[in-house]
């Protein structure tokens, strides 16, 4: 199959080409094409909204895990899976989408997944309140005296 385009695995997008201008251009009819965007290499290219939409649902499938992963019984467990795995499920969408400026929705979206992740560090220290510089320090490296969560 080598140099060969598979159309159950392809799909094309253009913001100005239609799908039958696409078809014309010799891609094959069943291959799906998009106006709005596409998820690609695990990030998104597309309309604001369809970014939009593409990175609520990567966060929501991430807070989904942290809610589960707070049914846990161990806090070292706890911690341990959030700092080496959840927090990173969207480090690559924090490097490849421009979020604009700190009030952009798309921020708003990353925000949330922030508070939900200091919620979860915060229900493993439930006798200490975790304010904002606990926060800040939780969040360095442990190089630097942090925790080592990503947000």
């Amino acid at each position: 199959m080598e140099g060969e385009l598979r159309d159950d695995k392809g799909a094309s997008f253009s913001y100005k080409a239609s799908a039958a201008d696409v078809k014309a251009a010799g891609l094959p009819p069943t291959m799906p094409h998009s106006n709005d965007g596409i998820g690609i290499l695990g990030s998104v290219i597309g309309t604001p909204e369809y970014t939009e939409n593409f990175l609520n649902q990567k966060v929501q499938d991430v807070t989904n895990a942290i809610d589960v992963l707070g049914r846990a019984d161990h806090h070292q467990s706890k911690f341990i899976i959030m700092q080496k795995s959840l927090a990173h499920k969207v480090t690559h969408l924090q490097r490849t989408l421009y979020t604009g400026s700190p009030t952009s929705n798309l921020a708003n979206i990353g925000r949330k997944l922030d508070l939900r992740m200091r919620a979860l560090l915060q229900s493993l220290t439930p006798h200490t309140f975790l304010n904002d510089t606990a926060w800040e320090l939780a969040t360095l490296p442990p190089l630097h005296g942090g925790l080592g969560i990503q947000t």
